[in-house]
């Protein structure tokens, strides 16, 4: 849970100081005013990255040399105070004043759960995005798998460029090929593991979850999606021809998906906006869910443009099943429509032209 939350520099904020609601807030301003910002902010505090695929420069105020996100925290009610500088040389992220030295030893310190309207490409983009979702969340669930994942991209992209020169005819040593083989077959085994278990856990929460949003959509699956069998090395070996002739590794954690259906059609061609909508909505508090069970500890959700393709009976739906506990940041750009809904304890924050123009507390 955030207790204050202060930004400097942050996209378009200066700075903003915040003590948000233990439970409820509405983030009201109209479009591009920064209500997004503030949200991709938390996100950030506890990722020590944006939610959305952009270069990290982006977060820095232009004209400014680094961007600073502090914020109180409690757990158990154990406060702990975290900090992340975002700097054109790189990151440095602190917890309890102590200067973190892998930031993958951060991740997981907060807990957050965001829904964007990005995230629809988890459903209508490339398997790109799936991967990019499934590392984020399971790095939050296992910080050791950020670590793991490192080292697996420094193999590969040492192996590939073994590969480029064997293709472009330079003289490589091909013992170095073996080895480098060998080192990515082990790094591959850990991560598909981990992934494989994840979608398990996850398939089984979201199945519980889909129905409280929407008792008329098909059931939806999961299902984990690995570019390469269960004996890696060997997998490797047999390819080592054709990653020679395209001078990249063919096959890996690096081109997995994962597969979305409705019963046992595929979700993709047949959904509509608003269930792809509800689908990953139901994914994000899938995902919540698992992370108390396996942490003990509720995550902050933060829910950007919710609202927008979900009727009146999802948009209840959604509220009825939010748990009490937990901390939730919604975004809108007018009350009417929440106004309308049994709203809980809440605060209003309003946001104009990047400036926080207060904050209103309701029962």
């Amino acid at each position: 849970m955030i207790r204050h939350l202060e930004l400097t520099r942050f996209r378009r904020y200066d700075r903003l100081f915040l003590e948000p609601h233990p439970r409820l807030n509405l983030v009201v301003g109209a479009n591009a005013h920064g209500k997004t910002t503030l949200l991709e902010a938390i996100y950030a505090l506890a990722m020590t990255r944006s939610h959305k695929p952009s270069p990290e420069e982006a977060l820095i105020q232009t004209g400014a040399e680094y961007a600073k996100i502090v914020a109180l925290t409690t757990f158990d009610d154990r406060p702990a105070h975290m900090s992340l500088v975002i700097a054109k040389t790189g990151k440095r992220a602190e917890y309890n004043r102590v200067e973190m030295a892998r930031l993958s030893d951060y991740v997981g310190r907060l807990n957050v759960v965001m829904f964007a309207p990005e995230d629809l490409d988890l459903i209508k983009g490339g398997p790109a995005e799936r991967r990019r979702f499934l590392d984020m969340e399971i790095g939050q669930l296992s910080p050791p798998y950020l670590g793991a994942l490192s080292q697996y991209r420094k193999t590969l992209k040492a192996r590939n460029e073994v590969l480029k020169g064997l293709q472009s005819g330079k003289k490589y040593d091909e013992a170095l090929l073996d080895v480098l083989t060998e080192r990515l077959a082990r790094q591959s085994a850990r991560i598909v593991d981990e992934r494989a278990a994840f979608i398990l856990e996850l398939d089984r929460m979201i199945r519980t979850v889909q129905p409280l949003l929407s008792a008329t959509d098909p059931p939806i699956t999961l299902v984990y999606a690995p570019s390469i069998g269960q004996d890696f090395q060997a997998e490797l070996k047999r390819r080592r021809t054709l990653d020679m002739r395209k001078g990249t590794t063919t096959a890996g954690p690096h081109r997995d998906d994962v597969h979305f259906y409705f019963a046992d059609a595929p979700l993709k061609p047949f959904a509509s906006q608003g269930q792809i909508r509800t689908v990953v909505l139901a994914l994000k508090l899938a995902v919540a869910e698992l992370l108390y069970r396996q942490l003990k500890r509720y995550p902050v959700i933060l829910l950007d443009d919710v609202f927008s393709e979900l009727d009146g009976s999802r948009q209840h739906n959604l509220l009825k099943h939010l748990n009490p506990r937990t901390q939730v940041f919604i975004t809108a750009t007018a009350l009417g429509p929440l106004q309308a809904l049994d709203l809980p304890a809440h605060a209003i924050v309003k946001i104009h032209e990047g400036t926080l123009e207060g904050v209103e507390h309701h029962g």
